[in-house]
C-alpha cells in the first residue's frame, strides 16, 4: 500500500499534464486553420474589388445611355482581352433580358440571364453584387457573375455583368502555395457550390459541399467542425465568409494531420511518466524496507525496556515523513503557482496576438480602401483622357470628358488633404488663427460649397438661421471644413428626394449648430466608434459610398481645438441622422449691440436676481453696489455655505461667484447647485470670478458648470454686459 501510495501523485500528475498539452496543441491548430480561412476570404474579396472598380468606371460611359450601343459593344470587346478570366461582358435589363453579350455578334437575339437572383439583388440594393455558380446558357461554362447598376437620373436603367470562369478563383487558391500539402482549399458561393478546389477540380466543380458544410455556412459566419470529405476521409474542415462577395473560403485537413502532434507529445510524456513510475516504485521499495528496519530496531528498543535494558539510539522516522508531507506542500504551491503564472502568460500572449490580428486586419482593410479611393478617380481620367487623344469625341462629349477629369482631380485633392491633416492631427502640430467669428456666415460659406452636390443628387439642402449673431473665437478656415465635412457625409448618405437641414441657435452662451438628415442612419453598434480614424462603417459601405473614413474624425478634433463639443445621434439604420456642434460664445459677442452701462437708463438689470458670493467683504461690497445701481434685486453672501443656505429661500436668476475662498470654493459651489438641478427645468445661470485669466481656467470654469468667466480685477462694466448675455429678456419688474 505504501508504493501504491507514493505513485498515485504520480500517475495522476501525469495523466493530467499529457490531457492538458493535447487539448493546447489541438486549440492552437484550430485556431492557426480558422484565421487561414479568413486570410483566404480577404484575398478572395481583394480580388473581387478589382473587377467591381472596373465595371464601375466602364458603368459610367455615355456610351450606355443612347439607343445605339454599337460603340460600347465595340469598347467592352477592346476592354476584355486585358481582363484575365473574364469570359465576356453582358449588358442586361433590369427584368433580366440580356442587351449585349460580347461572346455573341451585336444584334443577335439573347436568352435571359441564368443567374437571376444575383441580378434581383443588384437592382433592389442599387449596389454591386457576386453572383452563385452557374452554368453558361450559351457554352456550358461554369462562370459566376459579377453586376454593377448602371444609375441614371436615381433609377437602375440596366446591370453591367461581367462573367468570369471559376478558373478565376483557382489562381487565388494557389497563390500562395498551401501551407502544407495535406491541406485541401476550395471556394464554394452562397449556396456552397463549389467554385474552385486545389484537389480534383475537375470532379468537383459545380457540385454542392457536403450537407453539413452547406448547413454550416448557412447560420455561421466562420468556424472549424469535423466531417467526412466529399472525396472521402475524416477530415476537420475550417471555414470563414468573404463580407463582400458573400462566398465562402474553407480548408480541410485530414484528421490524422491534426490529431498527430498531440498524440506524439502525448506518447513522448507517457513514455516519461513510465520511467519516472519504475524510478518512484523502486525508491518506495527502498524506502519501505528502511521504514520496516526502523520499525524493527523500535521494536527491539521496547522489548529491551521491558527487560529494563536501555534502548539504543534509534531515528525517529516521525520527522522524516513530516518533513516529506512539507516538501510535498511546498511543491504543491510552487506548482499551482507556476501554473497560473502560464496562464496568465497565454491569456496575455491571445490578447497581445488579437489585437495584432486586429491591427493587421484595420491596416489591410484601410490599404484596401485607399487603394480603391485613388485607383476609382484615376480610372475615370486616363479613360476620358484616353478618348480625348483619340479626336473621336463631340463637342458635348469632351466637355463631359473635361468635368469628370476635373472632377475627380478634386476628389484627389481631397483625399491627399485629409490624409495630410490626420498626419498634422497624430504629429500635434495643426495650429489654429483664432478671431472673433460670426458662425452664420461659416455655415452659410459652407452650405455654398455643397449646394451643387446636393443638387447633382437630388438632395434638398436647407437652413435656419438665428436672427442675433452667433460669435464665436474660431479659425473661420478650419471652422468651415468642420461644416462641410458634416454636410458632405450628409449629402454622400441621403437618397435622391432626401432633405438636410442645418439649424443655428444660441443657447445659454453656447452657439448651437445641428446638421439633421433623412438618410440612412448609423447602425447603434457602430456609433461609439463614429469619430474614430479610418471608420466608415463596412468595407462594402466604404466601397460604394467613397471615402478614406476620416471627415468625421477630423471634424471632431477641430470641434475640441475649438473647445466645444460635437455628438452623433441616430436611431438606426434607415432612420437619418443628426450631428450636433457646440462652441462657446466669444466674450466680444456680449458687447456687441449692447448700450455701455454709462449711456444707458441705469435700468438695464431691472429685476434680475442675483445672488453674489466672495469672501472679500471690500469686493462683495462694490459688486452689491454696482449691480443695485442698475437696478438689480441683489443677495450678498461671504462664503459657499451661507449661498448655498440662502438659494432655499431666494429664487435667483444669476449667482456671481469668486473662485478661490476658503473651506468650499467657487467650484464645488456651482457643482453643489447643478446637483440640486437635477431633474428640475429651470437652470441657474452662473458668472465664475476669478484672477486666474488663463485659457485653461475659463475651461475648467465652464467643466464645472460655469457659464462665464470674468477675469478679476472686475470692471463692473464689463460684469453687466456679461450679466445681460446671460438674461437677454430681463425680467419684468416687481416679479
Amino acid at each position: 500500500m505504501l508504493v501504491v501510495g507514493a505513485m498515485l501523485p504520480i500517475v495522476t500528475f501525469t495523466t493530467l499534464l499529457v490531457v492538458r498539452l493535447s487539448a493546447y496543441e489541438r486549440s492552437t491548430v484550430e485556431r492557426d486553420l480558422v484565421e487561414s480561412a479568413a486570410g483566404l476570404a480577404t484575398d478572395l474579396d481583394r480580388s473581387v474589388r478589382a473587377t467591381i472598380a472596373t465595371l464601375e468606371a466602364m458603368a459610367q460611359s455615355r456610351e450606355l445611355d443612347g439607343p445605339d450601343l454599337e460603340s460600347f459593344y465595340t469598347e467592352a470587346r477592346r476592354i476584355l482581352p486585358t481582363q484575365p478570366h473574364w469570359r465576356g461582358i453582358v449588358l442586361l435589363a433590369p427584368g433580366g433580358q440580356q442587351i449585349v453579350n460580347t461572346l455573341r455578334p451585336l444584334g443577335t437575339r439573347l436568352p435571359a440571364v441564368s443567374e437571376p437572383e444575383s441580378l434581383r439583388r443588384t437592382v433592389e440594393t442599387r449596389e454591386p453584387v457576386v453572383g452563385d455558380l452557374a452554368r453558361g446558357v450559351l457554352d456550358g461554362t461554369w462562370t459566376f457573375a459579377v453586376r454593377v447598376p448602371v444609375i441614371r437620373n436615381g433609377r437602375v436603367t440596366s446591370v453591367l455583368t461581367a462573367t468570369l470562369t471559376a478558373e478565376a478563383f483557382a489562381t487565388l487558391l494557389n497563390q500562395p502555395p498551401p501551407r502544407y500539402p495535406e491541406w485541401t482549399r476550395a471556394l464554394a458561393d452562397r449556396n456552397g457550390v463549389i467554385g474552385a478546389r486545389t484537389r480534383s477540380p475537375e470532379l468537383y466543380v459545380g457540385r454542392p459541399g457536403t450537407p453539413e458544410f452547406v448547413r454550416r455556412i448557412g447560420v455561421e459566419a466562420r468556424g472549424i467542425y469535423r466531417d467526412v470529405a466529399i472525396d472521402g476521409g475524416d477530415v476537420y474542415v475550417a471555414f470563414s465568409r468573404a463580407p463582400m462577395s458573400a462566398w465562402t473560403a474553407s480548408i480541410s485537413v485530414p484528421v490524422w494531420v491534426v490529431d498527430a502532434p498531440p498524440r506524439a507529445d502525448g506518447g513522448a510524456v507517457g513514455g516519461l511518466g513510465l520511467g519516472l513510475l519504475a524510478l518512484t516504485a523502486g525508491g518506495a521499495f527502498v524506502f519501505a524496507r528502511r521504514v520496516a528496519g526502523r520499525i524493527a530496531h523500535a521494536a527491539e528498543a521496547a522489548e529491551g525496556i521491558v527487560h529494563g535494558e536501555p534502548p539504543r539510539g534509534v531515528e525517529s522516522s516521525v520527522e522524516e515523513v513530516a518533513r516529506l508531507d512539507q516538501a510535498l506542500r511546498q511543491s504543491a504551491e510552487l506548482l499551482r503557482r507556476r501554473e497560473a503564472e502560464r496562464d496568465r502568460l497565454d491569456r496575455e500572449r491571445e490578447g497581445l496576438l488579437e489585437r495584432a490580428a486586429a491591427a493587421s486586419r484595420a491596416k489591410d482593410e484601410f490599404l484596401a480602401v485607399l487603394s480603391h479611393e485613388l485607383r476609382t478617380p484615376l480610372t475615370a481620367i486616363l479613360g476620358w483622357a484616353g478618348m480625348l487623344r483619340s479626336g473621336r469625341l463631340g463637342a458635348a462629349e469632351r466637355e463631359q470628358a473635361l468635368e469628370v477629369i476635373q472632377r475627380n482631380a478634386r476628389l484627389q485633392r481631397q483625399l491627399i488633404d485629409e490624409l495630410l491633416d490626420v498626419s498634422r492631427i497624430v504629429a500635434g502640430k495643426l495650429e489654429l488663427e483664432i478671431a472673433p467669428t460670426d458662425l452664420r456666415a461659416v455655415v452659410a460659406s459652407a452650405m455654398e460649397t455643397m449646394r451643387p452636390v446636393a443638387d447633382a443628387r437630388g438632395v434638398v439642402l436647407d437652413c435656419a438661421l438665428c436672427d442675433a449673431p452667433a460669435i464665436v473665437d474660431a479659425d473661420a478656415a478650419r471652422l468651415q471644413q468642420v461644416f462641410v465635412n458634416l454636410l458632405s457625409n450628409a449629402v454622400k448618405f441621403t437618397p435622391a428626394a432626401g432633405r438636410v437641414d442645418i439649424t443655428i441657435e444660441v443657447i445659454g452662451g453656447r452657439a448651437v449648430a445641428a446638421v439633421t438628415d433623412t438618410g440612412r442612419g448609423i447602425d447603434p453598434a457602430f456609433l461609439p466608434h463614429i469619430f474614430d480614424r479610418f471608420s466608415q462603417g463596412s468595407v462594402a459601405t466604404t466601397v460604394s459610398r467613397g471615402g478614406l473614413g476620416l471627415g468625421l474624425a477630423i471634424a471632431h478634433h477641430l470641434v475640441r481645438l475649438h473647445r466645444g463639443t460635437i455628438t452623433a445621434n441616430s436611431d438606426g439604420e434607415g432612420r437619418g441622422s443628426r450631428f450636433v456642434v457646440t462652441l462657446p460664445l466669444s466674450l466680444a459677442a456680449g458687447h456687441e449691440g449692447l448700450p455701455a452701462p454709462a449711456e444707458a437708463d441705469g435700468h438695464v438689470l431691472a429685476g434680475a436676481r442675483i445672488l453674489v458670493v466672495d469672501d472679500e467683504p471690500d469686493t462683495l461690497q462694490m459688486l452689491v453696489a454696482a449691480l443695485r445701481m442698475h437696478r438689480a434685486e441683489v443677495v450678498p453672501a461671504a462664503s459657499a455655505a451661507e449661498a448655498l443656505a440662502v438659494l432655499d429661500s431666494f429664487a435667483a436668476d444669476v449667482v456671481v461667484s469668486d473662485i478661490r475662498m476658503p473651506d468650499t470654493d467657487g467650484y464645488e459651489l456651482i457643482q453643489a447647485v447643478r446637483r440640486r438641478e437635477d431633474g428640475h427645468d429651470r437652470r441657474l445661470a452662473a458668472v465664475a470670478l476669478t484672477a486666474d485669466a488663463g485659457l485653461e481656467n475659463r475651461e475648467r470654469a465652464r467643466q464645472a458648470g460655469f457659464d462665464v468667466h470674468v477675469a478679476k480685477p472686475v470692471d463692473p462694466h464689463e460684469l453687466v454686459a456679461a450679466l445681460m448675455a446671460l438674461l437677454p429678456r430681463a425680467p419684468a419688474p416687481g416679479r
